[in-house]
């Protein structure tokens, strides 16, 4: 008879795992975090944990999957509030949210760092593709209506709003102020 899984359970203890691979990921890195690091974080045995995750490199994908989720939920969400200025608000709110979250930077590093393996890559190459397609569609709506610079061609305002946001992602200065993240882009395509 099969074995009866309570899904609850299997779910908090999942998260707990994810959680702790998460922290120990934004210290670590993830050539640095052992799984063994995870277990003691998580407070499970290795049996557990090769039961959630058959391995390291599972968990990270799980964590960015989590992550390109998160950010295509809330370009639609921004796209729904409208179109050009509208719509890089309201993302660009979602960011500096996100950005002031604790351990990001590290985490973000911790998922560069990996891209040397083709799974990782294209986790994160997937969502940079969505991210580049939102801001290309509406800094071209903003330039076109004029809410944004006009002197530079969107093209190079998108490429250039992803370097900062990019850069953002990974920086864990202490002197961080909310809206920075936001009041770099708006200065950068002058939306006032």
């Amino acid at each position: 008879m099969p074995r009866v899984v309570d899904q609850q359970r299997f779910t908090e203890r999942q998260t707990v795992i994810l959680a702790a691979a998460y922290r120990c990921f934004a210290a670590q890195g993830f050539d640095g975090t052992s799984t063994a690091d995870i277990c003691r974080a998580a407070r499970v045995s290795s049996g557990t944990l090769f039961h959630y995750f058959p391995t390291k490199i599972d968990i990270l994908l799980t964590l960015l999957r989590a992550s390109a989720a998160w950010t295509e939920e809330h370009l639609h969400r921004a796209a729904r509030t409208g179109r050009g200025k509208a719509a890089l608000a309201n993302y660009l709110a979602a960011l500096d949210r996100e950005h002031d979250a604790d351990r990001q930077a590290g985490f973000a590093r911790a998922a560069h760092g990996a891209t040397h393996l083709p799974e990782v890559r294209a986790v994160l190459v997937e969502e940079a593709e969505l991210v580049d397609r939102f801001l290309l569609e509406h800094i071209t709506e903003a330039v076109r209506t004029r809410a944004a610079r006009t002197d530079v061609p969107p093209e190079h305002l998108a490429r250039w709003t992803r370097w900062i946001i990019d850069g953002e992602a990974v920086d864990d200065d202490e002197q961080r102020t909310v809206g920075r993240l936001s009041a770099a882009v708006r200065s950068l395509l002058d939306l006032g």
